[in-house]
């Protein structure tokens, strides 16, 4: 029988074989990460950029394809908790993809190692959430595509990456604010399920 934890890493796997596009870029942007300064910045927001697509149905995939009833009696996916275990999911991918340049951040600045944690869990937790309360891939695919954008030009750097100088308030901030996303979105599919 599967454990919740190879459940997870199951369904990790699906989204990497789900992304054949962005996957090569996924790994590029993670791997030259490992280069130090300015480059490895780049990369670690091109690599952000690219997450935004792999991720941005992954909290309604299953409901769009008309197999969440099916999905939800698997062996191993919880039978409270489904959000919250595709979160999981998608935090394992992204952070997998991401330990290149995580490492190599935390040796030259733990705090900008910290804040691209920060950045790389709202990433995770904000597309499974407003997926799954949206139903689609839309609503957080456009809203992190402004969110990056934004960052770029300098405005709310959500993952330590976008200024010269890393700071931990915001990725902070908008790592609570997708956990928060992510208890509304739990509750809101238990509330669906009660209905069904």
């Amino acid at each position: 029988m599967p454990t919740l934890f190879a459940s997870i890493v199951a369904e990790a796997r699906l989204l990497w074989q789900l992304a054949p596009r962005l996957r090569f870029l996924l790994l590029a942007a993670g791997l030259a990460g490992l280069v130090p300064g300015d480059p490895g910045r780049v990369a670690a927001m091109l690599f952000l950029l690219a997450l935004a697509p792999v991720l941005a149905e992954s909290g309604a995939r299953e409901r769009l394809l008309g197999t969440l009833p099916l999905v939800r009696t698997l062996p191993g996916v919880p039978a409270t908790g489904f959000v919250s275990w595709k979160a999981a999911a998608a935090l394992l991918l992204a952070t997998a993809l991401a330990a290149p340049t995580l490492l190599a951040f935390a040796r030259v600045s733990p705090l900008r190692a910290l804040a691209f944690a920060c950045g790389l869990t709202f990433t995770a937790l904000a597309a499974v959430s407003l997926g799954a309360l949206s139903g689609g891939g839309r609503l957080f695919l456009g809203a992190a595509t402004a969110l990056w954008y934004a960052a770029v030009n300098g405005a709310l750097d959500y993952a330590g990456v976008f200024a010269p100088q890393p700071g931990l308030v915001v990725p902070a901030a908008f790592a609570l604010g997708a956990v928060g996303a992510l208890v509304i979105a739990t509750l809101a599919d238990q509330a669906r399920g009660a209905r069904a």
